[in-house]
């Protein structure tokens, strides 16, 4: 598995967060560390390698285009920070996927947050985009994960149609979309982490199915309903426990107010 934290200590601390339950959801895994900070918690990872703004000079985001340079293995997992393992699922599961890159996607999309479906279509003459998410993809190291890997760089820089940023910045699930549908790559819909933004359905899901259906609970977006402040407290509280820390490494914390660049999104 490979995790990235750069900017603000807060995606650190997250990180530290997160590799902590891990440790306990999946013991046998191995944790890479991408960070331009000084981790508290080194014991929590297998590898860490320090990056500096030279490596994202564009983007932070831009650092997940580039995680085929960085990964120490064969068959990589990545996940965003900002989650905490559920209760019932080991992380482990998602290692059995055959697939030589997979992302967390809804299927086809009809609609997407930083661009217009149909414009993206025809400048680039695609018939079909997936709705993709960036939190969640594994990949296997070879020639497939790299002509995605590659494809992402090069429209990451040269977008041919006008988006939305996301934290002042190109989002990075907008050329991902591009460059999987030119490599003709459609991934059937695979939702491993539970994030209530995936639709009107997440939202009415009790904890005991979140549990049992998904793998993590993301606290992505600039901030969260006190619900979600508080499932994913509780579960840094369990994990804190559990794994014999005195207390939780992050709690829950709104990114609006500790990260300027999140004020809208």
């Amino acid at each position: 598995m490979i995790l990235v934290a750069v900017g603000h200590a807060n995606y650190l601390r997250m990180a530290e967060n997160l590799a902590n339950a891990l440790k306990y959801n999946a013991g046998e895994l191995q944790i890479c560390l991408l960070t331009d900070g000084q981790t508290n918690r080194p014991e929590l990872f297998s590898k860490i390698i320090p990056i500096t703004k030279k490596d994202y000079k564009h983007s932070p985001l831009e650092i997940k285009s580039k995680l085929n340079k960085y990964t120490p293995f064969k068959h990589t997992l990545y996940l965003d920070v900002d989650m905490i393992p559920t209760m019932h699922k080991s992380i482990m599961e998602l290692f059995e996927s055959e697939s030589e890159f997979m992302i967390q996607n809804l299927g086809e999309a009809t609609k997407s947050d930083w661009a217009d479906v149909d414009e993206v279509k025809k400048v680039y003459k695609l018939d079909h985009l997936t709705s993709i998410f960036s939190e969640c993809f594994i990949w296997k190291s070879g020639e497939v994960a790299d002509s995605v890997f590659k494809k992402w760089q090069e429209h990451y820089h040269k977008l041919k149609v006008e988006y939305k940023k996301f934290a002042g910045y190109v989002p990075d699930e907008l050329p991902l979309m591009i460059a999987l549908s030119e490599l003709k790559i459609y991934p059937t819909r695979w939702i491993p982490i539970y994030w209530r933004g995936h639709g009107k359905e997440f939202l009415t899901l009790s904890m005991s199915l979140i549990h049992q259906k998904y793998y993590c609970y993301s606290i992505g977006g600039n901030a969260n309903d006190v619900k979600m402040q508080t499932q994913y407290d509780l579960l840094s509280r369990h994990y804190a426990n559990v794994t014999g820390v005195k207390y939780p490494i992050y709690t829950y914390k709104p990114k609006k107010g500790w990260d300027y660049l999140r004020q809208s999104c």
